[in-house]
């Protein structure tokens, strides 16, 4: 049980340093591109960027219905903007984290997601991550551990 809570609790600190991240710069990022209420839209996005794989799309609805009335231009450097922070996020930020503080597959983790989310609808794949971070650390435990080093 000690080691599921120091996966989750690992699981979580690595989330929110991600959270962080997006939300200062995509915040920073609408602020500099003169977007109106960059703090708001920044927080939305940090706290969406939770949701796995929708999330990052959910946050940007708002973003561009408020970079429109500026105009077409405004609308790409938005979402240029979104799409970089979330390149940025997705292809070094989390696998950096994830594998300093939580080591899951990043295979495993999508099968997970997409089975989860066929299984539960939105719940699973939510909690997938820390679900399937969990359930590697009781089958290292119970079963690598106790079955397969101490039968050899």
């Amino acid at each position: 049980m000690d080691q599921c809570y120091t996966t989750l609790k690992n699981w979580f600190i690595s989330r929110s340093i991600t959270m962080t991240v997006v939300a200062v710069v995509t915040g920073v990022g609408l602020a500099l591109l003169g977007i109106p209420f960059p703090i708001v839209l920044g927080i939305i996005a940090g706290i969406l960027n939770f949701i796995p794989n929708l999330g990052p799309y959910i946050a940007l609805a708002p973003a561009l219905l408020v970079a429109l009335p500026q105009g077409t231009n405004y609308v790409i450097y938005v979402f240029a903007l979104y799409m970089g922070v979330q390149s940025l996020e997705g292809y070094i930020l989390t696998p950096l984290l994830d594998k300093k503080f939580v080591s899951v597959p990043p295979a495993l983790l999508l099968f997970g997601q997409v089975l989860l989310g066929i299984l539960v609808g939105l719940a699973g794949v939510l909690f997938a991550s820390p679900l399937i971070a969990v359930l590697l650390v009781i089958i290292q435990e119970l079963y690598i551990k106790d079955k397969l080093e101490k039968g050899s």
